[in-house]
């Protein structure tokens, strides 16, 4: 079960516990591929579901089995399991061999035609994109003139250079100047966009698509 996240196996194994995710599976499976494969959302099936549903609870279940296959779907591709690999997990959240069987089916299909190099729909699949990366950083600090009278003399004290890598391989610098409470908080939020991207890497923050 080491294969995917934690959370993702908890939210699977709530689903299958779930009597009406077993009686809408096979209509949301076959939305959650179409929704990947074209180019707007494509929310009909996920519409007439939640209109027939008898409560809240059935309508939250539409969505939450929407968003949990999809999950499913992000990650065993981003893991590249193979069939064996995915039949264990899902056999062993609480999937019947039917139910893995029409995953099987569709995911083949989906990782076939996302494969396929020929495909134009192929490249939205395609996360990469030529930013210009980051290889190197350099700062250095200003005289600073102070007086036990004005606490913030030559506040911008601080330059700081970029240097970074374009798509033809030529460094392009970025430099700025800043405060020593500026350069705080650059670092506080670049720390913070971290900690979000792992976050987001195990799949912890997916939002409800309403």
């Amino acid at each position: 079960m080491n294969k995917v996240s934690p959370h993702l196996v908890d939210l699977l194994v709530n689903l299958t516990q779930n009597s009406f995710f077993l009686s809408i599976y096979d209509k949301m499976l076959k939305s959650c591929f179409l929704n990947l494969l074209e180019e707007e959302n494509n929310l009909k099936v996920i519409n007439q579901l939640q209109s027939a549903a008898q409560s809240d609870e059935e309508r939250d279940t539409v969505n939450e089995t929407f968003n949990v296959l999809i999950l499913t779907i992000a990650e065993f591709n981003r893991k590249n399991l193979v069939e064996l690999e995915i039949e264990i997990v899902l056999k062993e959240v609480g999937f019947s061999d039917d139910m893995i069987s029409k995953f099987q089916q569709r995911y083949s299909q989906f990782i076939e035609f996302i494969s396929d190099k020929d495909n134009e729909r192929s490249n939205f699949f395609d996360s990469s994109i030529n930013f210009n990366k980051l290889v190197d950083v350099d700062w250095k600090q200003e005289y600073v003139l102070s007086t036990k009278y004005i606490k913030h003399l030559n506040k911008d004290n601080y330059h700081i250079s970029l240097s970074t890598l374009n798509s033809e391989n030529q460094i392009s610098p970025i430099n700025f100047k800043c405060s020593i409470e500026q350069l705080t908080e650059l670092v506080h939020k670049l720390s913070s966009a971290v900690r979000n991207i792992e976050q987001a890497t195990d799949l912890k923050h997916f939002k409800a698509q309403e």
